[in-house]
């Protein structure tokens, strides 16, 4: 292998670097907002079990007043059968009370059973607000480990792209233009690929016999005439 296609293969492992850290720092943002999300999820829970246990008491509260209105309403009926003179009003008035009564007791039933809901809904409430805390405390520390990834990758980046130009200088200005160009000239993420019993490892291709051969001789740089990358020998 001459010394040309020996940088290249140098240049094209820090490119690859370079490109997973750029990946990687780009991903983050996506990485960041997607615990931010568990956190927002777990947060609307705790806001839904609290609305719910709300709403709840609420309702406890409207049948107490019902109930109270019907009570005071017993009392004022009681007062003014006690001041008739007269049976038949008397006893309308025992109907009377009588409806009220049970309607105080269908309330104080709906009532019983919305505190009996309350006892489950403070339950799911305080388990939402436990599971929240705990998944705040993991997004704290996913955020953390980003951030440190992140950090990290910048600075590691930094660093190959000042390598990669220090490569780059060293390269013979016609090899590196083809290098570049193959790079730059489609979705491929290699300009060059190995030939292992005359197939390209980039296309998966069998090359001409002259191919081969040129590959073989190693005196200059051989481009596969499917892909259009750089071979050179992986075998045998």
């Amino acid at each position: 292998m001459f010394e040309a296609l020996k940088q290249l293969l140098v240049l094209q492992d820090r490119d690859t670097q370079i490109r997973a850290l750029q990946k990687e720092i780009t991903q983050a943002p996506d990485e960041i907002a997607r615990a931010e999300g568990r956190r927002t999820r777990s947060r609307n829970q705790v806001d839904s079990a609290k609305a719910l246990r709300v709403e709840n008491e609420k309702a406890m509260h409207q049948l107490q007043l019902e109930a109270e209105t019907r009570r005071n309403t017993i009392g004022r009926l009681k007062t003014q059968q006690m001041e008739t003179r007269k049976n038949e009003e008397y006893l309308a008035f025992e109907k009377e009370i009588a409806n009220y009564q049970q309607q105080v007791t269908e309330l104080e039933d709906q009532e019983l059973a919305l505190m009996e809901k309350a006892e489950s809904l403070q339950v799911e409430f305080a388990q939402a607000e436990e599971a929240f805390a705990k998944i705040s405390t993991g997004v704290e520390s996913d955020l953390a480990d980003i951030a440190k990834r992140t950090a990290a990758a910048q600075s590691r980046l930094g660093e190959l792209q000042e390598e990669r130009s220090r490569l780059a200088a060293g390269v013979e200005a016609g090899s590196l233009s083809l290098y570049e160009r193959l790079l730059s000239g489609g979705k491929r993420d290699t300009a060059i690929a190995g030939l292992r019993h005359g197939v390209c490892e980039g296309c998966h291709t069998k090359v001409i016999a002259g191919t081969l051969h040129d590959v073989k001789a190693g005196k200059a740089l051989v481009t596969c005439e499917n892909c259009g990358r750089i071979l050179y020998l992986a075998e045998e």
